[in-house]
């Protein structure tokens, strides 16, 4: 098994195996496990208030009675660029989770996150509902800040992520921004020529041993 894995360095075949946390600023989203990475952003996307929308290979359900919103308040501040999604309005109230799912497996996912005032949290799942849970992580209170603060987990097998929203004693909820959804798929193509490589040293490996 060592020689395999050693070979995967050698080769460069970079395949995720241990859940974790990331994050960054610059709206650079550089960390080596989103290397290839699909970008959603929302800038295409029709703005207006949803309870479940398909945006390309994601589907984003607010899990409560209450909607999340695709809008352009505040474009150009607390991470927003453009068009973001929004956990809710002033006017209609605030959902306090979401729900991203996934066509298919990712290994990866990330986002630009802002104007958040309360604690927040990001899990990722094992499932489509979002019930068997792999890795959690706090989300930082980004307040004002408009300087590209992303977060995101890895895993190897993430089929959904939801992010929890603070909701205060008095019921007041937390208006937060999020944007540039970033994801990689979690089949990594192996080259032929690697895996023949793979199959060359495990014969070795054998003849070694005897």
């Amino acid at each position: 098994m060592i020689h395999v894995l050693a070979l995967f360095a050698v080769l460069g075949l970079g395949v995720v195996v241990n859940a974790g946390s990331m994050s960054g600023t610059g709206y650079s989203f550089d960390a080596p496990q989103l290397a290839g990475a699909t970008v959603q952003s929302f800038d295409s996307v029709a703005v207006g208030v949803y309870m479940t929308g398909v945006f390309a290979n994601v589907t984003i359900s607010s899990s409560t009675n209450m909607p999340y919103r695709i809008s352009t308040d505040y474009a150009g501040n607390y991470n927003n660029p453009a068009i973001a999604l929004e956990n809710g309005t002033y006017d209609s109230g605030f959902t306090t989770n979401v729900l991203f799912q996934f066509a298919n497996p990712v290994c990866a996912f990330a986002f630009n996150w802002g104007a958040s005032d309360n604690a927040a949290s990001l899990t990722v799942y094992s499932d489509a509902a979002g019930t068997n849970a792999i890795e959690s992580m706090a989300l930082p209170i980004a307040s004002s800040s408009n300087n590209g603060e992303w977060y995101g987990l890895y895993d190897p097998s993430i089929n959904s992520a939801r992010i929890f929203f603070t909701v205060l004693p008095n019921n007041d909820g937390d208006w937060c921004f999020v944007d540039n959804l970033h994801y990689v798929g979690s089949v990594i193509p192996t080259p032929a020529a690697g895996w023949a490589g793979v199959a060359l040293l495990s014969v070795m490996g054998l003849r070694r041993r005897r």
